[in-house]
């Protein structure tokens, strides 16, 4: 292990001396991911061209400089080498859970090694660098398309792996856990599907397999297609009870298995007027999950709202406004709440965020949504709310939905937070403070080296 473990599989943070912190800045990132996984130096010319490719080379290897000494403090003294123009990271102290994973997960030339497996899995908390999107550089983006479509391939080969192994030694409820996390990768993973109906047969609910296979054909169906002749083959057989029920094996010292989790259990059937208003009860109970739960929304629609972009509007140097673009790929939705948000990344002062805005939005299905927020719209809520926002620098965030967070899920991609920082003047009620400034000598003060004065 290195001084410092970067976790890219999942929501991207930083685990150093037994804590966890998330990495704020995008750019910061990026950058970190990139020289990570390629594992390998890079000129500043190209990383700057990489991550800044709408910039200048002045203002690209400017905005590069900043971004290294946020990363070395971010990772820790030595992390990020740089021999001449070459930047790179020490892989002796940073250990990077791309890199692991790939090494657990390698097949052994022996045959299926299950424990080596089962870490690789336990690895992959979630999709590579998920719900991060660095926005305004296609080559950055297609690198990152192309790292995790080849990750996720690798873990379903594992998931895979670890499912039949679980079936053929007689493990069915090991092997339906398995299963389930195969087919989240892939709902209409035929194979996956096949697995799991023969993992519930084998524990004895065929009820559930049936289920399953039923989820199956509606799931293709939607996408135009119908379950092979292997999937409705072992649909039959299992359906004529030719599964016989599996006794879990005994661990290693001879002792009876552990009882393994209880699977999903059949509901009681009720009446025909009760089973009637059950069902109304559920259908309003998931029309309001859809229209106000946006976690919910997520995970049963598939689907869910997407900020694409937030640009800070300027008139030559002053702040004018913020524009944002979201993207729906679902049902209309209405009375969508949302809060934009000042940030201080507390590089000079101290990090807190100020909510400058707050309010709801209508949008229709499968449409774009640009919403703009000028300066006194701005200056207007804030004397009303009594927000008192001191002057400095700032970045700003969008979030919809805000109250629907579920801890850092970046995953469900309601929220975005602007790499463009900007003066703000303060609003009404915050503390405001005159100063004075001397210079001579070798000081200089000028555009390329501002005095940030807060």
């Amino acid at each position: 292990m290195g001084q410092c473990r970067l976790i890219l599989l999942g929501p991207p943070h930083v685990e150093q001396d037994d804590q966890i912190r998330t990495i704020v800045l995008r750019k910061v990132v990026a950058l970190a991911a990139y020289l990570a996984v390629e594992r390998r130096s890079f000129s500043r010319e190209y990383l700057a061209t990489l991550l800044w490719p709408e910039l200048g080379p002045h203002h690209s290897l400017a905005n590069l400089r900043h971004t290294l000494a946020v990363l070395r403090r971010t990772l820790g003294d030595g992390c990020v080498v740089t021999n001449g123009d070459q930047v790179g990271l020490d892989s002796n102290r940073v250990s990077v859970d791309v890199h692991e994973f790939e090494s657990f997960s390698r097949r052994n030339r022996n045959g299926v090694d299950l424990q080596r497996l089962e870490v690789a899995a336990a690895l992959y908390r979630g999709s590579f660098l998920e719900g991060f999107n660095l926005g305004r550089s296609s080559g950055f983006d297609e690198w990152q398309d192309g790292v995790r479509e080849r990750l996720e391939s690798e873990f379903d080969t594992v998931l895979e792996a670890i499912t039949r192994t679980h079936l053929q030694a007689g493990r069915p409820h090991a092997a339906g856990e398995a299963a389930r996390r195969w087919l989240d990768l892939d709902h209409v993973n035929e194979a996956a599907h096949r697995a799991l109906m023969e993992a519930y047969a084998r524990s004895g609910r065929v009820d559930l397999a049936r289920r399953q296979y039923e989820a199956c054909v509606h799931v293709l169906a939607r996408e135009g297609f119908e379950p092979d002749d292997l999937t409705t083959g072992l649909h039959r057989e299992i359906e004529a009870h030719r599964f016989p029920v599996t006794v879990e094996p005994a661990d290693a010292n001879g002792d009876p298995a552990a009882t393994p989790p209880e699977l999903p259990a059949i509901p009681v059937r009720a009446p025909r007027l009760l089973r009637r208003r059950l069902a109304m009860a559920v259908a309003v109970a998931a029309v309001i999950a859809l229209v106000t739960g946006y976690g919910l929304r997520h995970r049963i629609v598939g689907t869910d709202l997407s900020i694409t972009s937030l640009e800070v509007l300027r008139r030559g140097e002053a702040f004018s406004g913020v524009r944002v673009t979201i993207r729906n790929e679902g049902l209309a939705l209405h009375g969508v709440p949302y809060v934009l948000v000042f940030w201080s990344d507390g590089s000079v002062g101290q990090a807190r965020e100020y909510i400058a805005h707050a309010g709801s939005l209508r949008i229709d299905a499968n449409r774009d949504l640009v919403i703009e927020f000028d300066a006194s719209d701005l200056h207007g809520h804030l004397d009303e709310s009594g927000t008192p926002i001191p002057p400095g620098h700032y970045r700003v965030a969008f979030r919809l939905e805000p109250h629907h967070l579920v801890g850092d899920r970046l995953d469900l991609n309601n929220r975005l937070t602007s790499d463009d920082r900007f003066s703000f003047l303060g609003s009404d009620g915050a503390e405001v403070f005159q100063v004075t400034v001397r210079t001579g000598g070798g000081l200089a003060i000028g555009r390329e080296d501002p005095l940030w004065v807060y």
